[in-house]
């Protein structure tokens, strides 16, 4: 390389890196909205450099999610963008929340959340968040901060849980708000009946035989709850969530009453010695399916608890667990539900409004401090 090919090289590249540092601190002196704020984290940074959405975003940029195609949804989400917050748990967002009263209470999906608990409130900042009352029937979790003057979603009154009118049609167009972006989240079509939605049965993933010295396990299932904390053929269950196991019976009845993606303490004796294993119920739906199989087969990650709701709007966006908590919005802007569950590749469930009027209602008779 001749001498004027170096220089030449050299102030090509010291312009180069000149105009990207300059790029570099724009960016950080530029102020960063709510939306932006809240998807800058160690997780979203790691997500980026593999080429992968940020958790919050929606993952799929094809058809109805396309940005281009959300935009034209932007004023069907304008109303319950300023009343749904993000729910963080350790830093890392959990699901979605809506507010429900201007003085602080949040609603939102109760199987998700953890510990040390924040809520980011459009316009609001971020805020401490605690749990003042769950309705488990229906997985909600009603959260308080220390905020007023929030602005909360439209509830009916009282009592009008049973109500019909104004339902939508299969087929009509539905949003859910990200509250920190002008456009949805996600948009989607009513695909499905209002109606109950049946629990699944719970399963630990083993095969079963009473024998003289207790309830022996004869089979491990491949992908299961059982296999994956290290339970083995042979192995006799002594006790289940503190209840003594003395036949089969004794064992089904308990996995029986707990819910699929819950955990179970069981107590084993294996070659004389007594140990303990947590395993997660799974469904006997995908019963031999391994987690990785699972979310191949659905196109991502399903809800826990994503089943056993007493009444439930189905619908096609394509949220995920941790967008759960949030509003479902038709065409005009009205709030017809809350998200409660992603259940399959194209099933969403949101619980009705008028539902959730009763809930909140409910949660908070039965609440001193927020009488």
């Amino acid at each position: 390389m001749t001498a004027f090919s170096r220089i030449a090289l050299f102030i090509f590249l010291t312009t180069l890196i000149s105009a990207t540092v300059s790029q570099w601190d724009a960016r950080a002196a530029a102020p960063q909205d709510g939306f932006a704020a809240a998807l800058d984290t160690p997780v979203n940074r790691v997500r980026k450099l593999l080429g992968r959405p940020p958790r919050g975003m929606p993952g799929n940029q094809v058809g109805k999610n396309h940005d281009l195609v959300r935009k034209a949804f932007r004023d069907c989400v304008k109303e319950a963008n300023v009343s749904t917050v993000i729910v963080t748990s350790g830093g890392e967002q959990v699901a979605l929340g809506t507010i429900v009263r201007e003085d602080g209470l949040i609603l939102t999906k109760a199987s998700e959340l953890g510990k040390n608990l924040r809520c980011r409130i459009p316009k609001g900042g971020v805020a401490k968040a605690k749990k003042v009352a769950v309705d488990k029937s229906l997985d909600l979790a009603l959260l308080k901060v220390e905020k007023q003057g929030l602005i909360p979603i439209a509830l009916p009154g009282a009592g009008v849980g049973g109500q019909r009118a104004g339902e939508l049609a299969i087929g009509s167009w539905v949003a859910t708000p990200g509250g920190f972006s002008d456009v949805p989240l996600v948009i989607g079509v009513i695909s499905g009946e209002r109606r109950r939605i049946e629990r699944d049965s719970p399963v630990i993933g083993v095969s079963i035989e009473g024998a003289p010295e207790g309830v022996v396990i004869r089979q491990v299932m491949p992908g299961s709850g059982a296999e994956s904390v290290g339970v083995e053929e042979g192995d006799v269950v002594t006790a289940i969530n503190n209840v003594i196991v003395n036949t089969p019976d004794d064992l089904m009845r308990v996995v029986g009453r707990s819910e699929p993606g819950s955990k179970v303490d069981l107590k084993i004796r294996r070659n004389g010695r007594d140990l303990k294993f947590a395993p997660k119920l799974g469904r006997k739906t995908n019963l031999g399916m391994a987690e990785q199989g699972l979310l191949a087969h659905e196109g991502g990650p399903l809800s826990d608890r994503r089943s056993n709701f007493p009444i439930a709007i189905q619908h096609d966006c394509l949220i995920e667990p941790h967008q759960c908590g949030g509003p479902l919005v038709d065409v005009t802007g009205k709030v017809i539900g809350i998200n409660i569950a992603r259940a399959g590749r194209a099933v969403s469930y949101s619980l009705p409004v008028s539902t959730i009027a009763n809930a909140v209602d409910e949660m908070i008779s039965t609440t001193v401090s927020l009488r």
